[in-house]
């Protein structure tokens, strides 16, 4: 007969999890672990169908399992953690990292009871999962996303064309996407070839005259050309199109979650909510302002280098009320914009911040280095950083500061405040002002301004 064998849990752990599950994910069949008295049983494989995965669900609560814990792995995680969530089962969703060490061989099996057994003991941390609220927004915000991409993609192919045909139309207006550029490219699609007829076309508040951009236009045009140009152009539009039609959805969900006292808002203003408010390139076709507003109840476009396509990336990406970051420095170490802590025998072996893909810690490094020429005390602390530290160093402290400074108003709904910052610069001049003045002193010297104004060397 042979002999069952025992599990061996460590006595001295403290079980935190008695009913604790685990699963690992694949692209065709999951194993599913649970933490009963058999290990020869205590596994079992199931399908990627929606059937399986309630099966599984089914098979968890059959032996009391109330909490999995199972890897993201991919999307694999997405319709898994759906189902077992609606069977009333609590996913914690833990990073691969986190459970990549595992002694002996690395099966399918064992990866399952790895994650039960750590599972059980309390010794995983759950990913941060936003809202589910906004995490619709964030699906309207990525496909939105991926539809600009691709856009940028058409534009390049349509500029392809036309420098193989020499016709400089991208080198004449700032924007062949403009009402200029779109005008000549579907001119010459049209069968146009006279460059003084193209060059008609120009808007009234173009740089060059109808002569200079009658010489840009004229080109050597040919079939395979024309025909590349016409498909790229079929595309942009086609994109275009869609995004309008994410656009929509993304206000009406907007719209969804306005304040009490907004509910009953007049035709009028609805149709201003719905107007495009700013005239630039890829921005929304409605007022993203204003809906950001409405949502959080404060206007955070009034940090420095955010824009309402900003805000409504990061308020998709983390929620709109941050309550499961204790402070800002849990939000910051989450977006991995802060400096590491490695620390060994009392001594710090770096400070290197950590690699992360998040795309609301990429918004804020975007805004952060979009101020370095504006003139704003948040800009002035990204010029000393820079100096300090080099550029992309500096991304990465304004980006930290501006995120505390976002954490602070979304939490408390409080305004941005630029004093706050302009003082610390203050006391930062202040502080070379002592240094500069202690240096001198030591060479027997003193300190004079422009105006011949004496500087004494402060006590201390």
């Amino acid at each position: 007969m042979k002999k069952k064998r025992k599990p061996k849990n460590p006595k001295s752990w403290k079980v935190v999890n008695p009913n604790a599950g685990g699963v690992d994910l694949a692209s065709e069949i999951h194993y599913a672990a649970i933490g009963h008295d058999d290990p020869d049983r205590d596994v079992r494989s199931f399908g990627a169908t929606t059937s399986e995965l309630k099966r599984m669900a089914n098979w968890f609560l059959d032996n009391g399992v109330n909490t999995v814990a199972l890897e993201a792995t991919g999307v694999y995680w997405i319709p898994s953690t759906q189902i077992l969530e609606s069977s009333g089962i609590e996913v914690l969703l833990v990073h691969p990292s986190h459970v990549r060490i595992l002694k002996g061989k690395k099966t399918d099996v064992k990866d399952s009871q790895w994650l039960q057994k750590l599972h059980t003991f309390g010794l995983l941390e759950g990913a941060f999962r936003p809202s589910p609220e906004a995490g619709i927004l964030r699906s309207y915000m990525r496909r939105r996303d991926a539809l600009v991409k691709m856009s940028t993609r058409h534009i390049l192919h349509m500029q392809k064309a036309l420098d193989q045909m020499n016709v400089l139309v991208h080198r004449a207006v700032s924007d062949i996407t403009g009402k200029t550029g779109l005008k000549i490219i579907k001119s010459i699609l049209d069968g146009e070839r006279d460059p003084l007829t193209l060059g008609k076309l120009r808007h009234g508040t173009c740089k060059l005259s109808a002569i200079e951009m009658a010489e840009a236009l004229n080109g050597d045009f040919r079939e395979e050309h024309l025909f590349a140009l016409g498909q790229s152009l079929a595309q942009y539009e086609f994109n275009e199109a869609q995004v309008l039609e994410c656009d929509i959805e993304i206000s009406n969900f907007l719209l969804k979650y306005r304040p009490k006292d907004l509910e009953n808002l007049t035709p009028a203003i609805l149709k201003k909510l719905k107007t495009k408010s700013d005239k630039s390139r890829n921005t929304f076709n409605f007022d993203g302002q204003t809906m950001a507003q409405f949502l959080v109840g404060v206007d955070l476009t009034t940090i420095p280098g955010f824009r309402s396509g900003t805000v409504l990336k990061i308020l998709s990406e983390t929620g709109w009320t941050l309550k499961e970051f204790k402070t800002a420095h849990h939000f910051a170490s989450w977006l991995a914009i802060c400096p590491g802590n490695d620390k060994s025998g009392g001594k710090n072996k770096s400070g290197k911040t950590r690699r992360s893909a998040s795309r609301a810690a990429e918004a804020f490094r975007m805004a952060a280095q979009s101020i370095h020429r504006s003139q704003d005390p948040l800009a002035d602390y990204y010029r000393r950083m820079k100096a300090r530290l080099g550029p992309a160093q500096a991304i990465t402290a304004t980006a930290h500061k501006m995120a505390r400074i976002y954490y602070k108003m979304l939490t408390e709904k409080v305004e941005y405040q630029p004093n706050l910052i302009a003082q610390d610069a203050e006391k930062q001049k202040a502080r070379k002002m002592r240094s500069l003045q202690k240096m001198a002193a030591s060479l027997g010297l003193g300190l004079v301004d422009k105006d011949g104004v004496i500087y004494e060397p402060q006590a201390t």
